[in-house]
């Protein structure tokens, strides 16, 4: 039980990171956004 809350919470930390990287890429296109998004999201973890 204690591994697979472990192993899912790597998981999670991958798709955020992945998903940081999405939001990188959009950057230019909307800036403003995407920057008070990374702002939150890096709070919350």
């Amino acid at each position: 039980m204690h591994n697979k809350l472990i192993t899912i919470i790597l998981i999670n930390n991958h798709y955020i990171s992945l998903l940081l990287l999405l939001l990188e890429k959009t950057d230019s296109s909307s800036f403003k956004d995407q920057s008070k998004i990374k702002k939150t999201s890096k709070t919350s973890l």
